[in-house]
């Protein structure tokens, strides 16, 4: 009886590994949302040597990558960026590792850098939003 227990044992591991998905504001690190010009770290586990891509939702569209990288023999994989004017408004992401989805599923914002109290206005048409405000720069319409 030994053996079938060690191949359990040996199985079970890799078929409960499941991938998972963190997306860290990287120039406020304790804030949940971001703005515009703000850095991102995104980091993904699981399976060593598998595919990473993402489907991306963001005004209305709905995008699925071609494979962007792979999980080194670790089995981790991450990339960084800043968000620009385009990246304006409400996200929503599924990554996968492998065949695999990676949880969980991300939703955040990347909203103006408006000042508190400030004044500003926005004009939504459809999925459209443009946004004027007031900023520590200067007045900044994003769109």
């Amino acid at each position: 009886m030994r053996v079938p227990f060690l191949l359990v044992l040996a199985i079970i591991p890799a078929a409960s590994q499941s991938s998972l998905v963190h997306l860290r504001n990287a120039s406020r690190p304790i804030s949940r949302d971001f703005q515009v010009g703000e850095r991102f770290e995104i980091l993904i586990t699981g399976a060593p040597k598998q595919p990473v891509s993402v489907r991306t939702t963001m005004h209305g569209r709905t995008d699925w990558s071609p494979v962007i990288g792979s999980t080194d023999s670790t089995g981790r994989w991450s990339t960084s960026g800043q968000f620009e004017k385009s990246d304006f408004g409400d996200w929503s992401e599924i990554w996968t590792v492998g065949d695999k989805l990676a949880s969980p599923a991300i939703q955040f914002s990347v909203n103006a850098p408006c000042l508190p109290g400030g004044q500003g206005h926005s004009l939504i048409s459809g999925p459209n939003i443009v946004l004027s405000c007031e900023t520590a720069e200067g007045r900044r319409t994003v769109d």
